[in-house]
């Protein structure tokens, strides 16, 4: 650890840490999976501007499967990115990145295509209603896809350029 010193004038030196950076911050992984992220949600601001010139309520558009389709994306594409810097960089444990693939499968890519395929059936069904519940469930599983795209993408879209410093043996 280094340190810097930043003495006020006429007082005497505070000596403090200086900011070291051991792993690329959260924005700087975000901003690196912002452009195909934005490709990802864009088929779905377009069918949200089409559903709605065609007068269709809120709770219609979130019903819409599309939303399912764009979590399972979404989350396919983290665990790529994922793996491929964590390749790329060549320091990965692979213990760690077994358990956070397993996690991004289990917890993400799984769950949403469950929803996608029982939002279909109900979709299909005699009453063609799409119960609340999955509703609710696919909205919270794509801005649940985004952050987890933006976060383990990112780090891998960062591993993948090189631009990211510093040791990464804990990941």
């Amino acid at each position: 650890m280094s340190f810097v010193a930043n003495p006020p004038e006429g007082e005497r030196s505070s000596v403090r840490p200086a900011r070291t950076r051991n792993k690329p911050a959260f924005g700087e992984a975000a901003v690196s999976a912002l452009p195909e992220l934005t490709f990802a949600i864009l088929p779905l601001l377009v069918l949200t501007l089409v559903f709605v010139y065609l007068g269709e309520d809120v709770p219609k558009i979130l019903a819409s499967p599309e939303w399912s389709f764009g979590s399972a994306v979404l989350f396919g594409q983290a665990i790529v990115r994922f793996v491929s810097g964590m390749i790329q960089s060549g320091k990965a444990k692979s213990e760690m990145v077994a358990l956070v693939v397993s996690m991004l499968l289990v917890l993400g890519l799984v769950p949403s295509l469950a929803v996608l395929a029982l939002v279909l059936h109900a979709a299909e069904g005699p009453s063609q209603a799409v119960p609340k519940w999955l509703v609710d469930a696919q909205v919270v599983q794509f801005v649940g896809g985004i952050i987890v795209y933006l976060w383990f993408g990112g780090m891998g879209g960062l591993w993948l350029q090189g631009s990211g410093t510093g040791n990464h043996n804990d990941v």
